[in-house]
């Protein structure tokens, strides 16, 4: 049996109906890669047990378990093709280069590998970063399923390399190189770089659209992960907004010596959850110091782990990292 593989349920499950394939033939990768930690692995199970502390707090979940981290892929030992479908964003990119580095660690033939990859002007004047965007209809349009040359399948090994590198040189080199294969992927993983804290406000991009938005649209918590979900250029680079509330939770953690943010309610009720900005926020907001300045950093982006405490931090100053 051909295997399929998806980032996403719900476009596994679009993928599913517009083809008409039977379950035991679509893999949902659940696990939306572009956000927290990533690592080299040795195995399967070796990888979801690196995964599951970000993916627990992300979803205040302490009974998230390895099983549901990573879906049973022995049955890539079996396919005669598995093709893996694409859109254009970060996850879906990445999702591509952790198939390939598991193969590898199974041992299968990349020679069994396709690829489906939607082009970013599939559907006229939309970005298409996940195919969570499109409908059955849209599906059954789909581009052809093409084997990946030698040299692609070595720039997906670097990119995967790049990714999960302790620090950012190889992804910032990854990510300039504009003449060689794969520059949809390039240009996805060049969108973890904006994850980086902005060398002003000691904030992430989405970081800083969330305290920006706490101070516009607060209180309610679920307007502000409106607005931001709805604001700048989150439909090339959709997180989510269940990531986006935990780093909405992470600015108003009580652990931090000054919480840029209040949240009162139970985290559990999110759609009753209210949110304003702390004294220490509204500084931030202003530019009047760095969140890096009152509170330190400790944050994974990929491979590398962002800490004050071991004198390991980048930042972003005008699209360019330098490390403080």
């Amino acid at each position: 049996m051909d295997i399929h593989i998806v980032s996403g349920v719900s476009a596994a499950a679009t993928v599913k109906l517009a083809l008409g394939l039977p379950d035991a033939s679509v893999v949902a990768l659940r696990d939306p890669l572009s956000v927290g930690p990533l690592a080299t692995f040795s195995s399967l199970e070796a990888w979801a047990t690196s995964r599951l502390g970000f993916l627990r707090d992300v979803h205040l979940e302490e009974e998230v378990t390895v099983d549901e981290v990573t879906p049973d892929l022995a049955v890539l030992g079996q396919s005669r093709v598995t093709t893996v479908w694409l859109g254009t964003g970060a996850a879906d990119q990445l999702a591509l280069a952790w198939v390939c580095a598991l193969m590898r660690i199974m041992a299968l033939d990349l020679e069994r590998l396709r690829v489906v990859q939607f082009p970013p002007d599939f559907i006229h004047r939309r970005c298409l970063p996940s195919l969570g965007f499109l409908n059955h209809h849209d599906v059954r349009r789909h581009p052809s399923a093409v084997q990946l040359s030698r040299p692609e399948l070595a720039t997906l090994e670097d990119a995967w390399a790049a990714a999960t590198a302790a620090t950012p040189e190889a992804l910032v080199d990854f990510t300039r190189t504009s003449n060689g294969p794969l520059p949809i992927l390039r240009r996805a993983l060049a969108r973890l770089l904006s994850r980086y804290p902005d060398v002003g406000s000691g904030l992430s991009r989405y970081d800083g659209i969330l305290l920006r938005n706490a101070e516009t649209y607060g209180p309610s918590a679920i307007r502000v992960l409106a607005h931001t979900l709805a604001e700048g250029d989150w439909d090339d680079d959709p997180v989510g907004d269940i990531w986006l509330y935990s780093r909405l939770r992470r600015l108003a953690s009580t652990v931090l010596p000054y919480p840029l943010l209040e949240l009162a309610g139970d985290p559990l009720d999110m759609p009753r959850v209210t949110v304003r900005l702390t004294d220490a926020g509204r500084a931030v907001a202003r530019c009047e110091t760095s969140a890096i300045v009152l509170n330190g950093i400790d944050d994974s982006i990929g491979g590398v782990h962002l800490s004050s405490k071991l004198n390991h931090v980048w930042v972003n100053e005008n699209g360019n990292l330098i490390r403080l």
